[in-house]
């Protein structure tokens, strides 16, 4: 990696050099002449650094996310190890460090192999340092606070976008009364964006102009979790064969072609393991659903389940948690794996097979039978989800819900999830992951996630499903923190402007303060 040290003036010191000191000698009429000693000058003062240091990264494309999940599970890379689940390092970039006026103060660093940088800066200058910015060809000009860069801070990472992708508010909630939480993803990985500089966002409550005092990304601040609630569609028609675009069988790790249960499935555990990876403090609770729901918690397992070690002695299974939200890796893999009917616990009579996940710890070899097939109560699945966030209290709440096809078995609608969504302030992600969805139905899940200040996606492809999951992943995980001198009320209205790096402008819609 190369380093390079900002130049700094060094204040040299001269003296006379003088024989005798004190001594006197004669002049040539005789009379002496006295020699003053000379004092040496001070010492100037040691010159101290700081370092301004970090990494930058870009997302992985949404088809490469999405074929890691269709393909046999694989160890994380760890050739660059700081570099989060879902990005790649932007090596070869060249970096600067500018001033308020925008004029450049160091010399150039080169981004290393791992995407990293330092520059080596005087106490005396960091002050006057506003941005760092890097540029690559191919991809937007990253700028970003260089507050992001400095000791201070729990994590440094900074990602940029290729030049064709857009930047897209995807998330949105009041965090207090004057404080919000906001995601920026861009348009074509679907991953977050980390790292914009707090001057890129501007705001307006009911149309006046406020400014936010402080932005951090969550990236920077410990202790910044999510408890994600994940509903999982378990009803019949999740056993159909899963096509690509070209309407070619996906294969799935025994090279029979993947289902819907399968594929969602394996995506789902790269989700856990992209999550858990980049926040290890994330905590995550299942809940499975077909005509009846089914949260995936010690009580469901003993009342649904009839479990077996590999001496089919009958045995039971605890999660280990009495709110149902899981931080424990192997066992949320487990919990994967007690969904997936193809799953090799179910000694399944159908393609394909599913080996047991590497990371699971438990004892559990095989079940009786697969319980969860049915119907489909999608909105009751998210009901049940709002209600277990609410009794766990959670700081950092969020909903993943996915479904094969339209609801037609639940007692709440639409807006009674909405209602209850924004009493507790809980976002819902919502993932049509078919082609079969009627317009009534595709209208409802767009308005549960808008009016919830979150996204639906449309996943008509199944084969971009892991795309999609990684990308909510980084969701979960890279957001921003807005606090504002200003108090919000319930149903002000909340504009949030980004001017990118090329000076456009991006005006999302208004945002109702629940």
């Amino acid at each position: 990696m190369k380093l390079t040290k900002i130049a700094s003036a060094i204040l040299l010191s001269s003296a006379l050099a003088a024989c005798g000191g004190n001594s006197s000698k004669s002049t040539n009429d005789g009379n002496p002449v006295i020699t003053p000693s000379i004092t040496p000058s001070e010492e100037p003062a040691p010159v101290t650094n700081q370092n301004i240091d970090g990494q930058l990264v870009v997302p992985v494309s949404l088809t490469t996310s999405a074929r890691a999940a269709i393909k046999p599970i694989q160890s994380r890379d760890t050739s660059c190890p700081d570099v989060p689940d879902g990005y790649m390092p932007l090596n070869g970039a060249t970096v600067q460090l500018r001033d308020v006026a925008g004029n450049t103060v160091s010399e150039d660093v080169i981004t290393d192999i791992c995407g990293k940088f330092v520059f080596v800066v005087p106490d005396s200058l960091v002050s006057s340092i506003e941005k760092v910015v890097a540029n690559k060809e191919g991809f937007r000009q990253l700028i970003s606070d260089v507050e992001n860069f400095l000791a201070s801070n729990a994590s440094k990472v900074v990602s940029t976008v290729e030049n064709d992708a857009k930047f897209v508010l995807s998330g949105f909630r009041k965090t207090s009364n004057n404080s919000i939480n906001f995601i920026i993803t861009d348009s074509k990985s679907k991953k977050a964006v980390l790292g914009l500089p707090t001057s890129s966002f501007q705001f307006s409550l009911d149309s006046q102009a406020i400014a936010a005092k402080k932005i951090t990304g969550s990236q920077n601040i410990a202790g910044d979790s999510t408890s994600l609630a994940i509903t999982l569609d378990a009803s019949g028609s999740m056993s159909v064969p899963v096509l690509d675009s070209n309407g070619n069988f996906i294969p799935a790790s025994d090279s029979n072609p993947h289902t819907r249960y399968s594929l969602v499935a394996s995506s789902t555990h790269q989700l856990i393991d992209m999550t858990k990876a980049n926040d290890p403090d994330a905590e995550i609770a299942v809940t499975l659903f077909s005509t009846t729901i089914y949260s995936m918690t010690d009580s469901t397992i003993a009342q649904y389940l009839q479990l077996f070690d590999n001496n089919d002695t009958e045995i039971q299974y605890s999660i280990n948690s009495t709110t149902g939200f899981v931080k424990d890796v192997p066992t949320l893999h487990t919990l994967i794996d007690l969904y997936n009917p193809h799953s090799d616990i179910y000694d399944p009579y159908f393609t394909p097979v599913a080996s047991r996940h590497p990371d699971r710890t438990d004892n559990i070899h095989h079940a009786s039978w697969y319980p969860f097939g049915g119907g489909t109560a999608f909105y009751d699945s998210i009901d049940a989800a709002i209600t277990q966030l609410a009794n766990a209290n959670v700081a950092k709440p969020m909903i993943v819900a996915l479904t094969d096809g339209s609801d037609n078995n639940s007692s709440n609608s639409a807006d009674d999830i909405i209602a209850k969504a924004n009493q507790y302030n809980i976002p819902v992600n919502i993932i049509a992951a078919s082609d079969s969805f009627d317009q009534t139905s595709v209208d409802a899940m767009k308005k549960i996630a808008s009016n919830t200040g979150s996204e639906y996606f449309d996943v008509t492809n199944l084969a971009d499903l892991g795309g999609f999951l990684s990308g909510i992943s980084t969701r979960v995980t890279f957001n921003y923190n807005a606090d504002f001198n200003e108090t919000f009320a319930s149903g002000q209205k909340l504009t949030i402007s980004l001017t990118a790096s090329d000076g456009s402008v991006i005006t999302y819609p208004e945002q109702v303060i629940p």
